[in-house]
């Protein structure tokens, strides 16, 4: 918002940057998923605002392809991971229970 007042003023370009996952969703990533339409969701109504205040100042969103990570892999490890913690307490607090 700051370089945006100092854009308004002088003009220029804002470039947010996002990802092709700006647009879908993937299982295993929802958190990543939703920032990034987040990014999406802010860039063009800020593009629509300006539009509207006939202001100097191009928005553009670049959406970046995806690059082999381990990102996957970990995210599919943690969530077996979640759901075996899971398990265990709930085998935990059954073998508690007074018959």
């Amino acid at each position: 918002m700051i370089a945006l007042a100092h854009l308004k003023q002088q003009g220029g370009a804002l470039i947010n940057l996002g990802s092709e996952l700006s647009d879908i969703a993937l299982p295993l990533q929802a958190a990543y998923v939703a920032s990034k339409h987040a990014v999406k969701g802010y860039t063009d109504a800020l593009r629509m605002e300006l539009i509207e205040e006939r202001a100097p100042v191009s928005v553009t969103l670049i959406k970046p392809s995806g690059i082999h990570t381990q990102f996957v892999e970990h995210a599919r490890r943690r969530s077996c991971m979640q759901r075996a913690r899971r398990f265990a307490i709930s085998m935990w607090a059954v073998h508690r229970q007074p018959w």
